[in-house]
């Protein structure tokens, strides 16, 4: 699946814990046995990759994780992108947002497409 985040798109993948702990690692030069690795962004070769093997909840939640990485990438902001505290604040936020609210029925709304009443 292709995800666009800015002007780039990215190829969205569903990987096992083992392989992305494998890249992880290549990424990170580490040794990463007991590390979690929810999901992984690859700027280089446009990837994001998710852990498919945690539960659903998690793995959403570590898909916006990554997007923030994108996103911080996108406009540039190379102190935000490294600072996963930041990023994992933030996403936990979009992450809220998205599953508090039904997002298609706000967009209606504010399309004023039903007279926009409340």
């Amino acid at each position: 699946m292709k995800v666009k985040i800015g002007v780039t798109e990215y190829d969205l993948k569903l990987v096992s814990d083992q392989k992305i702990k494998a890249s992880f690692s290549d990424a990170n030069d580490g040794d990463v046995d007991n590390t979690f690795v929810g999901g992984l962004v690859s700027l280089a070769q446009n990837t994001i990759q998710i852990n498919k093997d945690l539960p659903l909840q998690t793995r959403v939640q570590s898909f916006f994780h990554e997007c923030v990485h994108a996103m911080l990438d996108e406009i540039g902001e190379s102190e935000l992108f490294q600072d996963e505290d930041f990023v994992d604040a933030f996403s936990k936020q979009i992450y809220g947002l998205f599953t508090a609210n039904k997002l298609d029925k706000v967009l209606l709304f504010l399309e004023d497409k039903k007279g926009g009443r409340n």
